[in-house]
């Protein structure tokens, strides 16, 4: 299963990445809103854990963006917010 994880803070992204990929994910770990589009257009995940508090472009407009973008396919996310 492909795994876009988006969380900007450097330590808890590769905690996150170690733990999710021992587990199986085929994990794609990018830290800004611009990243994650460009994950999600090239490579499209199953599932998405998306940090809402991102620099620039924040969770939910990296959402709403990519819906415009992916309108038929479906997409299981998983929001943090600290």
């Amino acid at each position: 299963m492909r795994l876009l994880l988006v969380e900007d803070d450097q330590v808890m992204r590769t905690t996150l990445e170690r733990a999710l990929t021992r587990r199986g994910m085929q994990v794609s770990a990018v830290g800004d809103g611009i990243e994650a589009l460009s994950a999600w257009t090239s490579r499209p995940p199953h599932v998405m854990v998306l940090d809402l508090s991102l620099p620039g472009m924040d969770g939910l407009q990296v959402l709403k963006e990519g819906r415009q973008r992916e309108r038929e396919r479906e997409l299981r996310r998983v929001i943090a917010a600290n």
